[in-house]
Parts: C-alpha cells; structure tokens; sequence
C-alpha cells in the first residue's frame, strides 16, 4: 500500500531541490564572467574599429564568440559532476535555445544594427534564470538588459556598443561576482 506524502514532507523535499538548484547554479558564475567579459571586449573593439573606419568591424563579434564558445565547450566537457537537478536542465534548454535563436537573429539581421535586439534576448534569458534559480541578482540583471535595449534603439551603433558595454557590466558581471562570492545564493 502506498503511503501518502504530508504537507511538511513536500515541502522539505521542494526546499531540498531548490537548495541543490542553487548550490549548483553557484558554480556557473564562471559562465556569466566569461561571457560577460568577452561580449565587453567585443562591443569595446567594435567600437574602436568603428572609430578608425575598419571595414569588417564585426569580427570582434566571431573572434570573442570563437573563444567563449571553445572555453565553454572544454570546461562543460570537464565538468565533474553528472548530477544535474531540475534546473540545471532547465537552464541547459534554455540557454541552448537562445545560442540558436541569437545565431539565427544575427544572420538574420547582417548588415544591420542588431544591439538592441540582442540585448533583448539577453535581458530575457537572464531574467528566465534569475527567476528560476531565484537569484535576485540576475533578475534584476534582465531587467537592466531590457532598459538597456530600450535607450539602444533610439540611438547609433557606436553609442549602442557603449550601452552594450555598460549593460553586460552591470547585468552579468556584477551579478556573477555577487554570485560567485556569496554565501547564500
């Protein structure tokens, strides 16, 4: 005969998963600082290389997204962990949907300004993991990235690169420091 769950014991066992949700999404502020690093050197070079006139400007696009995606690649091959909870996988679809959609977009939208829309997408993945891993920090970081995406739209691609810049600063790296060095997530 099968026995019945109480209240308290669902609940512990909710508490329980989200505890080890957060625990484990700790460990992905490595991800948040690399990528968030990268896509400020990419904005800043764009920049630069808009200001001397460099034709394929761009590049700094394929060159720092190369690189992130090696060094995701590797560390998620070298992970030691097998155990993934809900969220994690979660948050593996997710992100997975937003690398496809962002490359679809991006062809997409070649020649032409595509920073607001991406900061868009951006501000909407970040939001989506914040709310599941209920990190505050990351919620507030989408929401940053969707106030960003708003001023982008009404300005110039150099002056979006700089409010790409700013954003990535303030909606990862900051967060991802936050998480990264707290206690309690």
């Amino acid at each position: 005969m099968k026995s019945e769950m109480t209240p308290a014991e669902s609940i512990s066992i909710i508490t329980q998963m989200i505890n080890e949700s957060k625990d484990s999404f700790k460990h992905h502020s490595f991800y948040f600082l690399l990528w968030g690093w990268l896509m400020i050197a990419a904005a800043l070079g764009e920049y630069y290389l808009l200001s001397i006139d460099f034709k394929f400007h761009f590049l700094t696009w394929i060159l720092f997204s190369t690189i992130g995606g090696v060094v995701t690649g590797i560390k998620a091959a070298n992970a030691k962990t097998n155990r993934k909870t809900f969220a994690d996988r979660v948050m593996t679809y997710v992100w997975s949907g937003f690398g496809i959609t962002m490359i679809i977009s991006l062809v997409a939208l070649i020649p032409a300004n595509p920073n607001s829309f991406v900061l868009l997408l951006v501000g909407l993945v970040t939001f989506i993991t914040g709310g599941v891993t209920q990190f505050k920090g990351f919620i507030i970081g989408g929401i940053v990235f969707w106030l960003a995406a708003i001023i982008s739209f009404q300005v110039d691609l150099q002056t979006s690169l700089i409010i790409y810049s700013l954003a990535m600063f303030l909606g990862y790296i900051v967060p991802a420091y936050l998480l990264k060095n707290s206690s309690n997530v």
